[in-house]
Formats: structure tokens, C-alpha cells, sequence
């Protein structure tokens, strides 16, 4: 099959994401002695990470999204408020489906605990509680749960926590007795609020970073350690010579649409045979064509048989496996594929054309409308691998001329590089050609319809070919009369290069303004907010990845949301946007779907914990979505404009094709690139789990600014481990490794509350899977443990249950849209009575007529004696003329100068006034 029929058919889709789709984690909820080895570790799996369980024991059992769903639907849910201890409480009864008997789930500030199968009678030793129920409530099974719950809540409270009054079973009843059944809500929608807050179910994540630590130049250094430590580097993985370019990476945008015919119009087009029209829309598809045609003989005649004899001759010339990328990531770089990306998206824009051009103009503008959305993204990445496109060719061409251009095995097409240059680099401008064609065709179609120009099949393309024009004019295809509107100075920042970019976000904090020499753009995502501000359905954030900040901007235009949800076709996102901005260093460009957005958090990116976790999508209703938590360690959180202090921010990714794994990866490469020394990088070979290590010189290490709470020192001892641990605050794992022969590898582990020890002997192939085991042991352990991680995530349970109580029990999103459009509705209303009464205003009236005037050029008394002669002579005839005599002015003057006149403002015109009827004047 050619290439064009792969990416054409999306049999090349099919294939491609699910190769690439991510294994589930599993969830593993076992827990570990104080003194573990490494045969009670579990699996190199995803690190998960149960419910806070910092100051409580026992484990939450994990379960299905449809196991959830089916106990929420069944419980009932109870309030309360604990001024000592717990604070803000939330009860979720419910049967047990295997013994029937009465469970309870509580979730406090210090965490959520599960008591399955509850003892309700004086059997218990926490019965006490319930001997303090008033009068109504000592029957009610129920209160006798809570009663008991609470007491047992109280008794496995950590010894960290202080206890400065007694709570025993009195207010246990008391607590029982105040608590309130929940009714805001169904009881189906409060338990999946509590999935989506993250606050029940297991969480995970699956990088992690690793500092190690070699001293090669001391005076106790011999060669032996030297060698010893070099060795051992190279077992921690490949060797990495940069960090990441996800811009030399494969990575096609999934489409969730197919092309079909439509039906909604079953009657022909209106200008049905047009030939003007059907000549435009010939061109369009002969000139997408041309682009398309020549990538997929580019790709077909030269850059893939390029690719296939380079991998096949790196594993040839060094006898690597089937999964070796040495050779192919040098002509990625040369030959990016996103010239790949832009072939895929042009061949399925191509067929759908084709299929479309047999039922008319309207399927034209349908296809445009809902593929050149999937342009955006594809051609945003492929600019940004032209920036030096030219320069890169040129200099491969010097070096591979006879080797490769010269070859017709490879270069099956005889390409030049000229060509080559031409068809790459010549694909930015298909889509401002595009929209001059587009733009020609729409305005015929206009012309020819007339007075038909109001029809539902003009609505259908203007929807369309707004859309599309939209989507070109946000990549830079606007024309010269289209240009962008200058945004506030206050409001901009400069780029290294010193490139401005325009308006990013109100409310911009100080500490991003500077420190773009070395700031880098690592990832930016449109993710949804499970916590939205009361009476806002501004819901919609996008998180930029720094290399040294990670900021959230918040979308706050209420238009965005209400257009978004009426519109069926898809627009470009927001992040990708930004990205075209930040990447490409282009202004954001003056849309209407650009929506107005400030920043409303950011954090330092080493002092945030990023995990992922499963819960109800509020996106897709009742199915599974992902989400993301982000914890920030500093103890006012994260840094926000607002006096609201978020310890946790929750979101649920949007884009179904975003894992949040990947996402939390690249927050590890940010810390990676955030280091401020010197190091060798190291990846683990791929598997679920995956550490990087950055392999520090000892002094390197002891200035170093951004560093993991676990460190691997090779050949290195400590005498005093605590003191070191005391002198490095934020370090919480040691351990050491030291070669006891080539084949065996000495391993010592301590962590920082001694609750894990390690003194074991291992294989030194098996160093990479006893690391993985170590470091994710000890990340829960962490996090079952009393230390300023848990005692922030303490915080932000608070805070999430305040939300939860407080704002989402009384939140409807349909109410406040309700609101807005009937608001938006009035606004629209007054704003087209006063276009007409301004229109009515500004209409010209109907000039007035204005009295002649008789010229007078001499004075009464000299006129009259050079007619008295005459006046004399004709004076018989006087009283017969005087109906026929013309208006005396003076007289008239003097009698509009006592008339009432209005101040309407009368047209003059702009001509000049003439004063006499006649010129020259007749003299007598």
C-alpha cells in the first residue's frame, strides 16, 4: 500500500496509537514492613500512591470506576465540623455487597480511612460513642456508625499530631449527633466529586529523578575507583546527549472525526452547476494537491529509503538490537517527522476533498471546517523544525553527496537539494494560498446567491468558513488589512532572541518577567478545573511547563465557554496557540476564539509533586477520564494574585490523546534542565517505570541548587548518615553502591525517619531493577509518613473539603450558563436598540428650502432717484403690479429673526454658497 492510501484510509491512525497507548497501572495497594528488603518490594511497576495516609493506618481497597459507581449510587453521605481536631468531616456509609453489613468512608483533613463490616453494639470497644446519641438517634444504625468511626479515627491519629485537649466519646456523640445528611446533590454526583478531587482512590506516576554522586578527584580516589565508577554510571542506562526535543519526535494529532457525507442537506446546492464556482473549487483542490502530491514523493522516493538503509547500517556496523535509534535520530534532524505529520494530515484533507467535490460547494466548506483544525498543530511544529532547515541540507549534501544524492537506490526521485528545500519548506505558504482561494470562493458564492444569501445552506458555510479562516489566520496567514491589534506594553515580554511576543495573560508575575536567557518552553496542556471559583464557569486552565516555573493560566471569558459549547465543528485549542507563540516566537493573534486569560498560579518546579489518577470524566459523561493533582511542598502553596491559598491544584486532561504519565515526565526533564551544575545524564531502559539520573560530581552535588530527595553514591561512605541528612534538609534516601567484585554490586540503603533499611548484595545487571524497587518503596513510604510533603497534603485535603462542602454542593454549571446567555441575550437586545436609534439619529432630513435673495448693490436713496423718471412714467400701472411683485428680503429677514426655530441640525451641504443668481450682475 502507498503512503498515500495509509494516511489517507487511517489505517496508519489505527495502527499508530495503539502501538503507542500506555499500559494502565497497577494499582497496587501493599504495604511494606519498617525494615524492608528487596524481596518485599513490589514489581517495577507505575508508582502508586494510596490515599494520605500519613497520620492514619490501614489501606483503601482499589477499585473500578464502575465498583464506585455502583457503591455511590447506594450510600449516603453525611457533613460535620469538628472544631479541635478533624474540622471539616465527610461520612460515606454504605453496605457491604458481600456481608451486607453497614461500611463506613471518612474523610478528613489527615486523610480517608475504610471500616468495613462495623461492630454496632456493645461488643465494640468503641461503643462508648454511641452511648452519648440523643434519644432519636440511639436506634439508628447510621448514627452509631459515625459515632464509632469518628472515635476510631481519633485513636489512630499520628503521634505528630498535637493533642492539646481530650477528644474522647462524648464528642465522638456529639459529633454523631450535629453531623447533616447531604441532599444538595444525588448521591451519585457527591461521590464522583470525591473521585475527581482525587481524594479516595490510589494515585501514580511513573518517572522519577535520581541524583548520583562519584568523587573522581580527591586524594582517597585511586584509578580503581576511577574505573569502578565509570562502570558503574553505564549500568544505570543509556546515556543521554540531550534531555528531550519533542520536536524531533513522531507525534501526529489523533483525529476523533471522519469525514462523511452529509445529510442534512438532501436538495442540491443552490448554485448547483455554477461554472465560475466549480472552476474555483477546482483550483483549490488542484493546488492542495500539488503540496500534497509532492511530500508523498518526497517521503516515498528519498527520505523513507533513507531511513530504512540508515537503521539497517548503524545495527549492521554495531551489532545493536532491533531497537537502536543512533543512526535515525541524526537524519531526524536533518529530515524532521513533522515532515511526516504534515503528509498525514494533507493526504486525509486530499481524499476527503475528493469525495467531497461530487456533492458541491457546502461539502467543500464542510471538510475544510473540520480538518484544517488538525492543520494547526502539525504546521506549528513543523515551522519551528525549518529554522534552520536550509542550513542543515546544505551541509548533509556536502558530506553524502555521492554516498546518498548521487545514489538512485536511495534517491529514487533525483532530488536536488534545491527541490528538496523547495517542497519542505515551500508547504508553510499551502495555507495562506489556501485562503486566498477559500476567500475567493466564499465571496463568489455571496455574489451569485443574491437576495438567497439568508438560506441555511449559507449559514452551514459561514460557519465553516469562519472556522477554517480562523484556524489560518491564527497560524500567520493574516493579510496585510487583517493585522493584529497592539496590545498593553505593561502586558509583554521579550523571548532570548529579544523577539516580542504580545499579550500572554493579565495579572503576569514579576518572577517571570526576567530570566529568559534561560528559560525554556517544555510543555504546554489544556487541562479543566475540578475546583472552579464559585459562580464561575470559567473552568479551563492551561499549564505551562517551564524549565524553572510551572504557571497556570486561567481562560476568565465567559463568551469562550458559552461559543464553545454551540459550536459542533472542532477550533484549535488554546495551548496550541501558545505554543505557536512561545515556540515560533509569533504574536498571539487577534481572534475571536482567542479568549481573554490571566495567570492564576504558579510554583517554583522543583517544589511540586505531580501524580495522576483515574476518576468519573466530566468531559465524557460516566466514562473514565485521567486526571492530574499537583501538590506544591512550599507551606503558602502555590503563588497566586487571589488571597485563596491552593496547596493542591486538581484538573482532568482535556485531550484524550494526553497521558498524565507523559505529562508528569515532562515536569522531571524540567527539573533536569532547572539544574544549575554540571552533570552526565542517564535513562533507564524503557519499561513503566523510568529514572533519570544525573550523575553529579560530589562537589557539583554540594552547590547544587535543584535536587532529588534521593541520592545513589557510588563508593562513597558516610560515618555519620544523620548529620548528613541534617545538613541536607531535602534529602530523603541515601544509599550506596560499591563494586565487591566485576559481576556483584554492594548495596546500603537509609532513609531519613529510618523507617527503611537496605544491606544487600545483587547482581550488577540487576542494579536498574533493584533501583526502581528501592525508589518506589521509599516514595510511598514518604507518603505514610509524618514529613512537610504530608503535612502540606494534610493542608490540602482541608482545602478540598472546604471546596467540596462549601462551593461544589451549591454549583450548577447549566444555572450559571443559563444566567449568562439570558444576560448575553438582554445585552444583544439593548445593543440593537441603540444601533437603530443611533441610525435614526444620524439619518439626513429633508433640506429646507432657502429664500432667494435680490442683490442690492446700491443704497435705496441713489436707486431711487435714477428710477423716478421711469417710476413717474409707469406709476398708473403700479396697483395693477403688485401681485406680481417678487418678495421684499429685508422685510423677510426681519420677521425670521421673531420666529421660533428648533435646534435640529439642518444638512447644508459641503458646496459653496452663491449669493447672486447671475454673474456677472446686470446693470441697468
Amino acid at each position: 500500500m502507498s503512503i498515500y492510501h495509509r494516511f489517507a484510509s487511517l489505517e496508519h491512525d489505527e495502527a499508530f496509537f495503539r502501538s503507542h497507548k500506555r499500559p494502565e497501572p497497577a494499582h497496587s495497594t501493599s504495604r511494606t514492613g519498617s525494615n524492608s528488603s528487596t524481596q518485599s518490594l513490589p514489581g517495577p511497576s507505575s508508582l502508586c500512591l494510596p490515599p494520605l495516609g500519613a497520620q492514619f493506618a490501614g489501606d483503601s481497597p482499589s477499585h473500578s470506576i464502575q465498583d464506585w459507581q455502583h457503591l455511590f449510587a447506594k450510600a449516603a453521605y453525611f457533613s460535620g465540623y469538628d472544631p479541635l481536631y478533624f474540622q471539616h468531616m465527610v461520612i460515606m456509609i454504605y453496605q457491604n455487597s458481600r456481608s451486607g453489613r453497614i461500611s463506613t468512608k471518612s474523610i478528613t483533613q489527615y486523610g480517608v480511612t475504610t471500616y468495613d463490616n462495623l461492630i454496632l453494639d456493645s461488643r465494640s470497644r468503641f461503643w462508648p460513642g454511641c452511648e452519648n446519641l440523643l434519644p432519636e438517634y440511639r436506634r439508628s444504625n447510621v448514627r452509631k456508625a459515625i459515632a464509632i468511626s469518628t472515635l476510631k479515627n481519633y485513636t489512630k491519629l499520628s503521634n505528630e499530631v498535637k493533642v492539646s485537649l481530650p477528644w474522647d466519646e462524648t464528642n465522638a456523640g456529639n459529633l454523631a449527633n450535629e453531623m447533616n445528611l447531604m441532599t444538595a446533590k444525588p448521591p451519585l454526583d457527591l461521590g464522583n466529586k470525591l473521585l475527581q478531587l482525587g481524594l479516595i482512590q490510589p494515585h501514580t506516576f511513573s518517572t522519577i529523578l535520581l541524583d548520583t554522586v562519584y568523587d573522581n578527584f580527591s586524594d582517597q580516589t585511586n584509578p580503581k575507583i576511577v574505573e569502578d565508577n565509570n562502570k558503574m554510571v553505564f549500568l544505570l542506562g543509556d546515556q543521554l546527549d540531550q534531555l528531550f526535543d519533542p520536536l524531533l519526535e513522531y507525534s501526529p494529532e489523533a483525529m476523533d472525526i471522519n469525514y462523511n457525507v452529509s445529510t442534512a442537506f438532501t436538495a442540491p446546492p443552490l448554485l448547483d452547476g455554477n461554472e465560475k464556482v466549480d472552476s474555483i473549487i477546482q483550483e483549490l483542490i488542484s493546488t492542495q494537491t500539488n503540496y500534497t502530491m509532492g511530500l508523498v514523493n518526497l517521503l516515498q522516493n528519498f527520505i523513507i529509503p533513507l531511513r530504512i538503509h540508515v537503521l539497517s547500517h548503524s545495527k549492521l556496523a554495531s551489532g545493536e538490537g532491533p531497537n537502536s535509534k543512533s543512526g535515525i535520530s541524526k537524519i531526524n534532524q536533518v529530515f524532521p517527522p513533522t515532515i511526516d505529520e504534515i503528509t498525514r494530515i494533507n493526504c486525509i484533507l486530499h481524499d476527503s476533498l475528493n469525495k467531497a467535490k461530487y456533492y458541491g460547494y457546502v461539502e467543500v466548506f464542510k471538510v475544510l471546517g473540520m480538518i484544517l483544525p488538525y492543520f494547526y498543530k502539525a504546521f506549528i511544529r513543523h515551522e519551528a523544525n525549518l529554522k534552520s532547515f536550509s542550513a542543515k541540507i546544505n551541509k548533509f549534501s556536502q558530506r553524502n553527496q555521492k554516498k546518498i544524492f548521487e545514489n538512485r537506490n536511495l534517491n529514487k526521485g533525483s532530488y536536488t537539494v534545491r527541490e528538496i528545500d523547495s517542497i519542505v519548506s515551500g508547504s508553510l505558504f499551502e495555507l495562506p494560498k489556501l485562503k486566498l482561494i477559500l476567500k475567493r470562493l466564499y465571496d463568489t458564492i455571496y455574489t451569485q446567491l443574491g437576495s438567497r444569501t439568508d438560506s441555511e445552506e449559507m449559514a452551514f458555510i459561514d460557519n465553516s468558513y469562519n472556522i477554517a479562516i480562523e484556524v489560518i489566520n491564527a497560524f500567520g496567514g493574516s493579510l496585510p488589512d487583517e493585522g493584529l491589534e497592539i496590545s498593553n506594553p505593561k502586558h509583554r515580554f521579550f523571548t532570548p532572541s529579544g523577539k516580542l511576543l504580545t499579550e500572554l495573560a493579565s495579572k503576569w508575575p514579576e518572577q517571570l518577567q526576567y530570566d529568559w536567557l534561560s528559560r525554556k518552553v517544555v510543555g504546554i496542556y489544556e487541562l479543566k478545573n475540578v475546583k472552579p471559583a464559585k459562580d464561575s464557569i470559567c473552568h479551563t486552565d492551561v499549564l505551562i511547563i517551564f524549565s524553572d516555573y510551572l504557571l497556570i493560566l486561567t481562560i476568565n471569558d465567559p463568551k469562550f465557554y458559552l461559543k464553545r459549547d454551540e459550536d459542533s465543528l472542532r477550533s484549535i485549542s488554546v495551548s496550541d496557540i501558545l505554543m505557536h507563540s512561545l515556540i515560533n516566537e509569533k504574536p498571539l493573534p487577534n481572534l475571536e476564539i482567542f479568549p481573554s486569560m490571566e495567570v492564576s498560579g504558579w510554583v517554583e518546579i522543583d517544589h511540586v509533586i505531580a501524580s495522576t489518577y483515574k476518576g468519573v470524566s466530566s468531559i465524557q459523561k460516566d466514562e473514565e477520564g485521567s486526571f492530574l493533582r499537583f501538590l506544591s511542598t512550599k507551606p503558602y502553596g502555590f503563588n497566586s494574585s487571589s488571597k485563596y491559598t491552593n496547596i493542591t491544584r486538581n484538573y482532568e486532561i482535556v485531550n484524550t490523546q494526553d497521558d498524565g504519565n507523559k505529562i508528569i515526565e515532562l515536569i522531571t526533564k524540567a527539573k533536569v534542565l532547572h539544574k544549575s551544575q554540571s552533570f552526565h545524564l542517564f535513562k533507564s531502559t524503557p519499561t513503566s517505570f523510568t529514572i533519570y539520573s544525573t550523575a553529579h560530581s560530589i562537589d557539583a552535588y554540594e552547590v547544587e541548587t535543584c535536587n532529588s530527595p534521593f541520592a545513589l553514591f557510588l563508593n562513597i561512605t558516610f560515618d555519620n548518615p544523620q548529620r548528613y541528612f541534617e545538613t541536607h534538609p531535602g534529602l530523603y534516601l541515601i544509599i550506596n553502591a560499591a563494586f565487591v567484585n566485576d559481576y556483584t554490586i554492594r548495596l546500603f540503603g537509609l532513609s531519613k525517619d529510618g523507617s527503611f533499611e537496605l544491606d544487600e548484595t545483587i547482581q550488577a545487571q540487576d542494579l536498574q531493577s533493584t533501583l526502581k524497587k528501592i525508589l518506589i518503596t521509599n516514595y510511598e513510604l514518604i507518603f505514610r509518613t509524618h514529613n512537610n510533603i504530608t503535612d502540606a497534603l494534610s493542608i490540602g485535603y482541608k482545602n478540598d473539603l472546604d471546596y467540596y462542602l462549601n462551593v461544589f454542593t451549591g454549583y450548577s454549571t447549566e444555572s450559571l450558563k443559563s444566567s449568562l446567555k439570558q444576560k448575553e441575550h438582554e445585552e444583544l437586545e439593548a445593543q440593537k436598540k441603540k444601533e437603530i436609534e443611533q441610525k435614526r439619529k444620524a439619518a439626513p432630513k429633508a433640506p429646507v428650502p432657502q429664500p432667494v435673495k435680490r442683490p442690492v448693490d446700491a443704497p435705496d436713496r441713489t436707486l431711487n432717484k435714477k428710477k423716478s423718471l421711469i417710476h413717474k412714467l409707469f406709476h398708473p400701472f403700479k396697483r395693477a403690479n403688485d401681485a406680481n411683485k417678487l418678495p421684499n428680503n429685508q422685510a423677510s429677514k426681519a420677521n425670521d429673526s421673531n420666529r421660533k426655530i428648533s435646534d435640529t441640525y439642518i444638512p447644508r451641504g459641503d458646496k459653496a454658497q452663491y449669493t447672486h443668481l447671475y454673474k456677472p450682475i446686470p446693470e441697468l
